[in-house]
């Protein structure tokens, strides 16, 4: 089975990651994503991520603590699933957003990612009053976590 992390693991493993070269981490849980996208995740067929500002990858990239090229764990429910590398990250309003952003993401419409966050957070003002950031990722291969 996959690596089970607990919260103060992956707190003091993404704190570590801020102060030396240590890997960062993307973290999602089935809760946000529904269970369809936890699936397409654990079978590493997600490349992209709708964050936030206060995301952590987000402030990573902004600190020039992310670059391109730089690995990041994949965890969900705090299980570390793999290895990815980071490609890239925009900002953008969801009325920029369109089906391909939902089906990288592992949904299969804009509806379905935007319930996802609303889940998440999103909910308080209509998506298109937040500033998003689409952040893209590709599986480092042989880096999937085996049961």
């Amino acid at each position: 089975m996959g690596h089970i992390a607990t919260k103060e693991v992956i707190r003091n493993l993404t704190n570590e990651g801020y102060q030396s070269q240590t890997v960062r981490q993307l973290t999602f849980t089935t809760g946000v994503l529904g269970r369809k996208a936890a699936s397409r995740l654990r079978e590493h067929q997600i490349t992209q991520t709708i964050r936030s500002e206060s995301s952590n990858i987000v402030n990573a990239v902004f600190d020039g603590k992310l670059k391109v090229g730089n690995q990041i764990q994949v965890i969900l429910d705090y299980e570390m699933i793999g290895l990815a590398q980071h490609v890239g990250m925009d900002g953008v309003s969801w009325d920029m957003l369109d089906e391909n952003d939902a089906r990288r993401g592992g949904f299969d419409s804009l509806d379905e990612l935007a319930a996802a966050l609303e889940r998440v957070g999103f909910r308080f003002m209509p998506l298109d009053s937040y500033k998003l950031y689409r952040c893209w990722f590709r599986w480092v291969e042989g880096a999937r976590q085996r049961d």
